[in-house]
């Protein structure tokens, strides 16, 4: 059985690869929020070697991408 794509994105994130967003997975211009806050977070537990369950909450904040002139 092959991984999920949200698991290979991560898994990229967690190792300071490139993620590559599967087509579909966006929202306009921009990607949808969840998937580039799980890809930051999976990131900063790799940077900080805390592990995934002990992160109690998670809170982000995304802005609307820049409108062209």
């Amino acid at each position: 059985m092959s991984e999920h794509p949200l698991d290979v994105l991560f898994t990229a994130a967690r190792d300071g690869e490139s993620v590559v967003v599967p087509p579909g997975w966006g929202q306009g211009r921009a990607t949808f929020g969840g998937v580039v806050a799980g890809a930051m977070l999976s990131r900063v537990l790799a940077a900080v070697d805390l592990p995934e369950q002990d992160v109690r909450g998670h809170d982000d904040q995304l802005r609307r991408p820049r409108r062209s002139r």
